[in-house]
């Protein structure tokens, strides 16, 4: 019952959030120039207890100052890494790179995708019902709302067991 409350929980906050980014396309966001590359390392320090428990190493490569709300994309942010660590192989690498083009999340995983991977970014749509490390199916679909407020491109691409994110500014 516990796990069930939890997750309950996660989905409750995960669509508030979602609520109060329709409310913020609505208004306008406050959008300010963010480097990217601290926000990606602050957000890796506090999953680094999960890495280090399935020994996960993150390589970060690069930077990129954009305009955005840095709310927001920091949420977003969370979102794609969190879903790179929850859904890496044990022992594999998480690669971040960042330019002033665009930033790639590649990490390999191991699961099969049993959906179409466009379809990965609509609300409660996961990669595998069989999945055990949980999660909404809401992250992507977040993440993704949250670039597209920006005018940021955001795609999912498979190539043989890499997971890759892709955002283009």
């Amino acid at each position: 019952i516990g796990m069930n409350v939890v997750h309950m929980n996660e989905i409750i906050q995960n669509i508030l959030h979602l609520n109060e980014l329709e409310n913020k396309k609505k208004k306008k966001l406050i959008m300010e120039k963010c480097q990217i590359a601290p926000i990606v390392r602050a957000l890796l320090e506090m999953k680094q207890k999960q890495m280090s428990e399935k020994d996960i190493e993150a390589i970060v490569v690069g930077d990129a100052t954009v305009k955005c709300n840095k709310d927001a994309m920091s949420r977003a942010l969370d979102n794609l890494i969190s879903n790179a660590v929850n859904y890496s192989e044990q022992g594999k690498k998480i690669e971040i790179i960042i330019d002033s083009d665009q930033m790639i999340i590649n990490n390999y995983f191991s699961d099969k995708i049993e959906c179409n991977i466009k379809k990965l970014t609509e609300p409660f749509v996961k990669g595998s019902e069989s999945r055990t490390a949980g999660g909404t199916g809401l992250g992507l679909n977040i993440a993704k709302s949250v670039m597209d407020i920006h005018g940021f491109k955001m795609r999912i691409e498979i190539d043989n067991n890499i997971f890759k994110i892709r955002v283009k500014w």
